[in-house]
């Protein structure tokens, strides 16, 4: 029985950890607890407990005790992500209680452990709920011809509620629509969501051995880095909001801003391509670049930059339309060495090598240090690091209105 000095504190942690938007901290708009024996551990979110949240929330205050029981003396990440996978398979019953979750997460549990020809195995599932029946998609004897097939993006198994075999398709790229804004799941998975209808869900194994469960409207689960966590996508996305804007409800262009990152972290992320991103409106940032030749208000623009400069100054993450954002242009910008810093209406600059701040020595990395530094010099940093995950610093108030040094969210 894991009960060795400190465990309940990690496992409390480790389930925190597991939705994006909840924050340990000192500071914050809405405070929870969660407790397992002697161990209560505070937590943070920006906006109140959803009523699917809630039951997330009171699960964990029934269980933690019995899931701590069940944990080994010597804890690993794999004894962590079997509890999250417990809250994750109670949400998604939540989302639907006819599918066998269970069953299906085993079966993405296997293929995350196989490879063919070398070469990790991926797959494409739609889920559809409405149906049962059908040849067991995870029996052991048929995994050898399904290895290499329904992995590309353009092809798909649809499997019933019991993960029963449907059908074998491919995408018709006539069913893609090119999205009219922001949205809540990253860029490859597009064809697949505009495949799928309203009451269907996908699975997918990618070669990176994620795990992403998806519905028509976003992202609902990711195992990532063997860590899991659930999504309530809209909740999310106004966390996000809160960091941006200190009052949305007035300043809509930065509501788009915050809603045009979402899923613009996310493509960042699964790249597994370092990134910084900074929102700079009063440009306090952008007066600290040490390569000022990254500025696009310079006098004196690199060449590069000067080339490019009339093509990229004016994509806004402010804006409502998809295609004002150039979101793809602004994902390669985001892959250069550097910052790609922008406040409401346009990019101020790609490539920036911000000023290491005074009180940012301490932290190890320099993309680490670029955005504490970017945060102590007035910015609002997104740090993607190479391994997929996403840190947004901010500061937050708490209820008499002081505010904190310095929160973030972490999550993948």
């Amino acid at each position: 029985m894991g009960t060795a000095n400190g465990t309940e504190r990690i496992l409390l942690e480790a389930i925190v950890h597991c939705v994006p938007q909840w924050y340990e901290g000192s500071h914050g708009t809405n405070k929870y607890e969660l407790s397992c024996k002697n161990e209560t551990l505070e937590f943070y979110s920006h906006r109140s407990l959803t009523p699917d949240l809630r039951k997330i929330f009171d699960q964990i205050n029934e269980n933690a005790e019995r899931w701590l029981s069940d944990l080994p003396d010597y804890l690993t990440p794999t004894s962590l992500k079997l509890v999250q996978e417990r809250i994750v398979l109670k949400w998604l019953e939540l989302h639907n209680s006819s599918v066998r979750w269970e069953k299906l997460l085993a079966y993405a549990e296997l293929i995350r452990l196989r490879t063919y020809e070398n070469q990790p195995v991926s797959i494409n599932l739609i889920i559809n709920p409405n149906t049962g029946g059908g040849q067991d998609i995870g029996d052991k004897t048929i995994q050898k011809i399904l290895d290499p097939l329904a992995s590309g993006m353009n092809t798909f198994f649809r499997v019933t509620k019991d993960a029963g075999f449907f059908s074998y398709e491919q995408i018709s790229l006539l069913s893609l629509v090119e999205p009219d804004k922001y949205k809540f799941y990253p860029d490859f998975l597009h064809p697949l969501v505009c495949t799928m209808n309203k009451s269907e869900f996908s699975l997918h194994v990618t070669t990176k051995r994620d795990v992403i469960v998806c519905s028509k409207f976003g992202m609902i689960a990711a195992l990532r880095k063997e860590c899991w966590y659930i999504y309530d996508p809209s909740t999310f996305k106004n966390s996000l909001v809160d960091i941006i804007s200190d009052n949305p409800h007035v300043d809509t262009t930065e509501y788009q801003v915050a809603c045009n990152m979402y899923d613009l972290l996310f493509d960042l992320s699964y790249r597994r391509h370092g990134a910084l991103l900074v929102y700079d409106p009063e440009h306090k940032v952008s007066a600290n670049i040490v390569n000022s030749g990254s500025l696009l208000a310079s006098s004196s623009l690199s060449m590069a930059h000067s080339m490019l400069k009339d093509s990229v100054q004016n994509i806004s993450l402010g804006c409502k339309t998809y295609s004002q954002r150039q979101k793809h242009i602004l994902l390669e910008l985001a892959s250069m060495d550097g910052a790609v810093i922008f406040d409401k209406t346009r990019i101020l600059a790609f490539g920036a090598m911000i000023k290491t701040h005074n009180n940012a020595n301490q932290f190890a990395g320099a993309r680490t240090t670029a955005a504490n530094s970017a945060y102590l010099f007035g910015g609002k940093p997104a740090k993607i690091s190479s391994d997929g995950e996403i840190s947004v610093l901010f500061k937050a108030k708490n209820t008499k209105g002081h505010s904190s040094s310095k929160e973030s969210l972490v999550f993948g």
